[in-house]
C-alpha cells in the first residue's frame, strides 16, 4: 500500500517544484506549457497510485493497513508519529479527492490560459491536494490537524485569487476567520488525545478494538469535550449551522476552484473526519441528537436561502451546505454507508455543476428536454409551506442569511475588536508619552546627531525587549508566568487594533508569540518553537521593512494592494508570518505542540489563554497581511521594478529554512 505515500509526496514535490520555478526566467507561452506538462505528470501519476492501491486492497486481505515512517521525539514523554493508516473508506476517498483533482487541473490549464496567476494557482492546488491526502490517511491528530491547516489556508489564497477585487478579498478573509476560530476545536482534541494516549496513533486502535469499548478509561464529561471538538471543525469547515453564511460568499474565487472546494471535497472533509472518529462521538451518550439537530436546521436554513440567491454559484453553495446537513443525520442514526455513498455522489454532482455553471442556461434545456418533472414539484416547495402572510418575512430573513454573521458579529466580533482597540490605544499612548520624555531629554542633554540616533530607535522595541529580560530573571516565579501570558494576549489584541502603523502590528504579533512561549516552562524542547519562530520574525519583519520604504504604507484602515508591485517580496512576508503563527511544515508548529502539552499541565487558565493567543495571534497576521498585500492601488507605477531580486528571495528563503532545519537539529542532538 505504498503507492498512497507516493501520492502524497507527489503533490507536495510539485508544490514545491513549480516554486522553484520562480526563479527561472523564461517566455509566457513557453513556461505555461512547461508547468502544465509538470502537472499533467503528477496528477496522472498521483491517480495511477490511487487506483492501484485500491485494487491491490481486495488481495491484501485485512480490514486496514499501515505505514509507519518513523517517530521525533519532541520531549521524554512526548513523540510526533508519522503514520499513514487506510481502510476501504480511505481509499475510495483518496481515488475520488485525486480523481477530481486531476480534471480540474486539466479544465484549468485552458481557463487560466495567459491569465498572470497561472502559476499561482497550481501551486495552491497542489498544497490543496498534499493536505486533502494527509488528512484522508494520517494515522493521528497531529497528522490531521496539519493537513486541516494546509487546507485552510490554500482556500484563503483560492478564494482571494483575484487579489484586486474588493468582494474577494473580504470573502477571503471571512473564510479563513472562521477555519481560524473552529479550528481550535481540532488542537484541544489533539491535545486531548495526548493526554489519555501516550501513542497518539489512535486510530490504529480504533481498528484494532471493538468500537463499544475504546474508550473505557475515558470519563464521560471528557469524551463529551472531545466529541464536541471534533464537531467544532467540522461545522467551520463544511459551513454548518451557525456558519452557513460563509461559503456561498466564498464562491468570489474562480469557477474551478470553487469546484474542487466548495463542491466536492473540502466541504465534504468535515464529514470523513466524523466517519473516522466515529468510535469517539457515536457512543457518547447523547451526543447523536446534538448531530442530528445541527444537521437538521442546517438543511433546513441551507435550503431557504438557496431559494432566494441571485447567482447559480450560491445555489449551489447552498445546495451542498444543505446535502452535508444531512449527511450529519445519518451519521447520527448510524448510517456510516449510506454516508459514504452519499457523499462521493454529491462531490461528483457538485463538481459537475459548478464547472457548467458558466453555461448552465444551455445545460438546464437539455435537462428539461430529458426530464419534464421541472416545476411540478412547485407547490411542495419549502416557502408554500409557510402563511402567505409569513412570507414576505421568510423572504427577508433568507435575503440576510439567516442574520447569522451579524448575530456573530454583534456577540463576539465586536466586543473582541473594541478591547482590540483599547489595548490598542493603551498601549501606543503610552509609546507616544514616552517618545516625548525621551525627545525632551535628548534635547536637554544631547547633541542633534545623538537625539536622530536617540529617535530612530523604535520604543516598541525597546519596551518590549525590557519585559523579556524581566521575563527571563523572573520567570521561576509563577506570578511572572501569569502575567507573561497576559501580557502576550494584550500585545496581539493590540496588534489586531492597530489602524496606522503596519510595522507596529508585527512587532506585537512577535512579541506576544514571544511573552507566550517565555509564560511556558520548557528548555531544550523549547528551542524548538523559539528559533523558529526568531528565524520568521527576522523574515517577515525584513520583508515589511523593504516593502514600506518603497511604497509607503500610511494605514491600516483600508487595502492597500501592494501585491501588483512586490509579488516576491509579498510570497516572503506571507511565509515568514506563516512561520509566526505556527503554520504547519515549519519547527513552530511542531515546537506549538511542545507548549501547549505543557500548558495542560502547568493547568487550566495556561491553557485556554494559550488557546486564545493561537487564534488572535493568526487573525491578526492574516489581517494584516491582507490589508498590506490585497487590493487594488490606483496610483501603483508598474515600469519601475520594486521587487525583490531572484536572488535576494532564494537568499532570504535559504535562511528561512536554514533556521527551521537548525531547530530541529538542536532538538535531535
Amino acid at each position: 500500500m505504498k503507492f498512497s505515500s507516493y501520492l502524497i509526496f507527489s503533490s507536495l514535490m510539485t508544490a514545491i517544484i513549480l516554486s522553484l520555478t520562480f526563479f527561472i526566467k523564461m517566455p509566457l507561452p513557453y513556461f505555461e506549457k512547461v508547468t502544465y506538462r509538470l502537472v499533467r505528470f503528477s496528477y496522472l501519476f498521483s491517480l495511477c497510485c490511487a487506483a492501484l492501491a485500491l485494487i491491490a486492497w481486495p488481495l491484501s486481505h485485512v480490514p486496514y493497513g499501515s505505514i509507519h515512517f518513523g517517530e521525533f521525539p519532541l520531549m521524554k514523554n512526548f513523540k510526533v508519529n508519522f503514520r499513514l493508516v487506510f481502510d476501504i473508506y480511505s481509499l475510495i476517498f483518496l481515488l475520488t479527492c485525486t480523481f477530481i483533482t486531476t480534471l480540474i487541473t486539466f479544465f484549468s490549464h485552458r481557463y487560466l490560459h495567459r491569465d498572470p496567476g497561472y502559476r499561482r494557482f497550481f501551486i495552491t492546488i497542489s498544497l490543496f491536494a498534499f493536505g486533502i491526502n494527509l488528512i484522508i490517511l494520517a494515522g493521528s491528530f497531529d497528522l490531521i490537524f496539519m493537513g486541516w491547516e494546509i487546507v485552510g489556508l490554500s482556500s484563503f489564497l483560492l478564494i482571494g485569487y483575484f487579489w484586486h477585487r474588493p468582494k474577494a478579498i473580504a470573502a477571503a478573509c471571512r473564510a479563513y476567520y472562521v477555519y481560524r476560530v473552529t479550528d481550535l476545536g481540532l488542537l484541544i482534541s489533539l491535545l486531548i488525545t495526548h493526554f489519555f494516549w501516550h501513542d497518539v496513533s489512535i486510530f490504529i486502535d480504533f481498528f484494532n478494538n471493538n468500537s463499544h469499548s475504546i474508550l473505557p478509561h475515558v470519563p464521560t464529561h471528557w469524551r463529551w469535550l472531545l466529541s464536541m471538538c471534533i464537531l467544532l471543525p467540522v461545522i467551520g469547515k463544511s459551513a454548518q449551522f451557525p456558519f452557513c453564511f460563509w461559503l456561498p460568499k466564498a464562491m468570489e474565487g474562480p469557477t474551478h476552484s470553487s469546484a474542487i472546494f466548495y463542491g466536492s471535497l473540502s466541504i465534504h472533509v468535515g464529514v470523513f473526519l466524523l466517519l473516522r472518529t466515529r468510535p469517539i462521538w457515536y457512543f457518547t451518550p447523547g451526543f447523536t441528537y446534538l448531530l442530528m439537530a445541527i444537521g437538521l436546521l442546517t438543511a433546513f436554513f441551507a435550503t431557504l436561502f438557496a431559494l432566494v440567491q441571485s447567482n447559480i454559484k450560491g445555489q449551489i453553495g447552498y445546495a451542498s451546505i444543505a446535502q452535508v446537513g444531512l449527511m450529519l443525520v445519518e451519521l447520527s442514526l448510524g448510517l456510516s454507508t449510506v454516508v459514504f455513498v452519499h457523499m462521493i455522489g454529491n462531490a461528483f454532482l457538485r463538481c459537475f455543476q459548478l464547472l457548467v455553471s458558466g453555461s448552465i442556461l444551455t445545460t438546464h434545456l437539455h435537462l428539461q428536454n430529458v426530464v419534464r418533472t421541472f416545476g411540478q414539484l412547485h407547490a411542495f416547495s419549502l416557502p408554500n409551506l409557510f402563511p402567505k402572510k409569513l412570507q414576505p418575512s421568510l423572504y427577508i430573513f433568507a435575503l440576510n442569511d439567516g442574520f447569522f454573521e451579524i448575530t456573530l458579529k454583534t456577540l463576539f466580533v465586536k466586543p473582541l475588536m473594541f478591547l482590540a482597540n483599547s489595548c490598542n490605544l493603551i498601549l501606543t499612548g503610552n509609546i507616544s508619552s514616552l517618545v516625548n520624555n525621551v525627545h525632551r531629554l535628548s534635547k536637554a542633554h544631547f547633541s542633534p546627531k545623538a537625539d536622530a540616533t536617540m529617535r530612530s530607535f523604535s520604543p516598541i522595541l525597546i519596551l518590549l525587549s525590557l519585559g523579556v529580560i524581566v521575563d527571563l530573571i523572573f520567570r521561576s516565579y509563577e506570578v511572572i508566568r501569569v502575567f507573561s501570558l497576559i501580557t502576550a494576549l494584550i500585545l496581539v489584541l493590540a496588534s489586531l487594533g492597530e489602524a496606522k502603523k503596519p510595522l507596529n502590528a508585527l512587532l506585537f504579533i512577535i512579541f506576544g508569540n514571544l511573552f507566550g512561549f517565555l509564560s511556558i516552562f520548557s528548555s531544550k524542547p523549547g528551542l524548538l518553537y523559539l528559533l523558529g519562530l526568531i528565524t520568521s520574525s527576522l523574515v517577515a519583519a525584513e520583508a515589511l521593512r523593504f516593502i514600506n520604504s518603497r511604497r509607503t504604507i500610511g494605514d491600516l484602515k483600508s487595502h492597500h494592494g501592494l501585491f501588483q508591485q512586490f509579488p516576491l517580496a509579498g510570497s516572503v512576508f506571507l511565509i515568514g508570518i506563516l512561520g509566526i503563527i505556527s503554520f504547519p511544515l515549519s519547527s513552530t508548529f511542531y515546537g506549538e505542540d511542545i507548549l501547549l502539552e505543557i500548558s495542560l499541565d502547568s493547568g487550566l487558565h495556561f491553557l485556554i489563554m494559550f488557546q486564545i493567543l493561537f487564534i488572535i495571534s493568526g487573525v491578526s497576521a492574516i489581517r494584516l497581511y491582507s490589508l498590506i498585500m490585497l487590493g487594488v492601488r490606483d496610483n501603483c507605477i508598474k515600469d519601475i521594478n520594486l521587487d525583490f531580486s531572484e536572488k535576494g528571495t532564494f537568499l532570504r528563503l535559504a535562511g528561512l529554512i536554514l533556521g527551521n532545519t537548525l531547530a530541529f537539529l538542536v532538538v535531535i542532538a
